[in-house]
């Protein structure tokens, strides 16, 4: 009996260590993952300071006093953004933005489902364990009674034994 539970034990131990290394991984992976969103975030941003940077010479003055020109300030340099220019790099943007955001939904159910794949697998242990929780508790009555069994027995021999050997003695 010992050695079945052992075993039991044993198997659990490494359904459960499975579950963990897989656990790990997949942590592992989304971890990556979480890298390489931060790091395409980092540069969109930077791309967009670039865009900003561009769009900067078309910009109008803050403040009509440090305008070079004191008559009219900023109407006499004003220059218009390119409409074109303009709209291309909000949809570029807008773009980029859509795409990273798709990427996270995607993370994000991925992390989702190995959650609910993990918490299956454990629920399988559980209730794996509670199986084998009642087996053992079957086994320990069935052992149970059957040394009561044999103590019952070992008792009825000797009583035979001593019966026996009253006789033998009788008889010498």
């Amino acid at each position: 009996m010992g050695a079945k539970q052992d075993s039991v034990q044993a198997r659990i131990t490494k359904a459960m260590c499975h579950t963990v290394e897989s656990a790990s991984e997949e942590n592992e992976k989304l971890n990556d993952e979480n890298e390489r969103l931060q790091l395409r975030n980092y540069e969109l941003k930077r791309e967009l300071e670039e865009v900003y940077r561009k769009l900067l010479p078309f910009a109008l003055c803050p403040l009509p006093t440090t305008h070079p020109h004191t008559i009219e300030p900023c109407t006499i340099q004003k220059k218009k953004i390119p409409f074109a220019v303009t709209m291309e790099a909000a949809v570029e943007k807008q773009n980029d933005l859509i795409n990273l955001l798709h990427e996270n939904k995607i993370a994000l159910s991925e992390a989702k489902a190995a959650a609910a794949q993990s918490a299956a697998t454990i629920t399988k242990i559980i209730d794996e364990n509670m199986q084998l929780k009642h087996e053992v508790e079957r086994l320990q009555a069935e052992n149970k009674e059957l040394r009561l069994k044999l103590w019952d027995a070992i008792e009825e021999e000797r009583m035979m034994d001593a019966g026996r050997l009253g006789e033998v003695l009788k008889v010498l």
